[in-house]
């Protein structure tokens, strides 16, 4: 069983491309980390987190796309599904 330190049960670690489409699409939007954060309600320093690969919220997803033309929500979802392998342990079912 593959153990993830620092995220909840469950919980699956972002491909650390989504960071780098969120940043490439701040560059294309021509936005600084700081007015990203301030169109999306996100704080500068998750925002630097995010782009650096840090898991991230459903909520703060779509705030993000909402300003980020060129971030696409469904190609970053098809490349999260691509990578999934689920753990086929039978430790990884265990209490569920």
């Amino acid at each position: 069983m593959m153990l993830l330190l620092g995220l909840p049960p469950g919980m699956l670690p972002l491909d650390p491309a989504v960071g780098i489409a969120v940043r490439s699409a701040r560059h294309a939007a021509g936005l600084s980390q700081q007015r990203l954060a301030q169109l999306s309600g996100v704080s500068v320093r998750h925002l630097i987190e995010i782009e650096a690969g840090a898991n991230f919220t459903v909520a703060v997803l779509f705030a993000l796309a909402r300003e980020l033309p060129a971030f696409r929500i469904s190609d970053v979802l098809a490349r999260q599904a691509a990578g999934y392998k689920p753990d086929p342990s039978p430790a990884s079912s265990e209490g569920h």
